[in-house]
């Protein structure tokens, strides 16, 4: 190896040790993975009052594939889908999972239908904050 390699190759292996060293564990941490709901207005307020602990989603398996098995850091409910400043029309509370259940509800028809019961219970996070950290 020549002189210009071996001092290339010193210098690279120095520059990423001092990069590694930079980073600190939360420069590498995955970011949050929040669940976010568009409902309507009805149910956006009686969430928001914790008049109406569950929201249910249809047992397809688009919602199974993105629900069963899953781990989120916070759910976050909208009304419609709001500016990204409206934190009016927003809310953010801790994950409490999800559990499948089958009701009989006018928004689904008259029949029973399987659906997967989203709890929405959680306490309170403010919006932006690192989910999954209590207020």
């Amino acid at each position: 190896m020549t002189q210009s390699a071996t001092h290339s190759a010193t210098r690279t292996a120095t520059q990423a040790a001092t990069q590694t060293a930079i980073l600190s564990a939360a420069d590498c941490a995955a970011p949050p993975r929040v669940l976010r709901l568009q409902v309507m207005a009805a149910y956006f307020h009686a969430i928001r009052d914790r008049e109406k602990p569950l929201e249910f989603r249809l047992d397809t398996p688009y919602w199974r594939r993105r629900l069963v098995g899953c781990t989120f850091d916070a759910i976050e409910v909208a009304l419609g889908y709001p500016k990204a400043e409206d934190a009016t029309r927003r809310l953010r509370r801790v994950w409490r999972g999800v559990t499948p259940q089958t009701i009989t509800h006018p928004h689904f028809g008259p029949e029973s239908v399987a659906v997967l019961a989203i709890d929405v219970t959680g306490a309170d996070l403010p919006l932006g904050a690192p989910s999954g950290l209590m207020p």
